[in-house]
């Protein structure tokens, strides 16, 4: 039994940390060039799986920016998410790994920045990915 709990950890990681680093690289980048968080079609992320983010175990979304050209300057809540559609472990099926996007424009005493807030819905889906808060920090 702890060959399969090891297992399901590294799938976890392979299907939640390696997307989510992808994503935080390039929204950096774009930030970088427009001083705006962008939308996943702007900035050139795909999340695996078919068109629509969905493998057999999760399931990924990005929130909708609407704003000039697909980019926001606010706050962009739920930027990415996963969503595991299966229970694994004592992790319960359901969005689970959050990505909240925070820009900031230039002042006259700062730069501007972007600041990523990662959250984990509960301690059991944590377990399965102890660093995801860390990621993009």
């Amino acid at each position: 039994m702890t060959n399969l709990i090891y297992n399901v950890k590294i799938v976890n990681i392979f299907f939640i940390v390696f997307p989510f680093t992808s994503y935080v690289k390039l929204q950096e980048a774009f930030f970088s060039e427009r001083n705006a968080a962008g939308s996943w079609t702007v900035i050139g992320y795909k999340a695996p799986g078919d068109a629509a983010g969905k493998t057999t175990n999760f399931t990924y979304v990005g929130a909708s920016i609407s704003g000039d050209e697909g980019t926001s300057e606010a706050a962009v809540a739920g930027a990415w998410t996963a969503a595991n559609n299966v229970k694994l472990n004592d992790c319960g099926a359901g969005v689970n790994w959050t990505l909240d996007v925070s820009p900031s424009v230039a002042t006259s005493s700062e730069a501007a920045s972007l600041s990523f807030s990662a959250t984990v819905a509960n301690d059991d889906c944590l377990a399965l990915t102890p660093n995801f808060g860390q990621i993009g920090k």
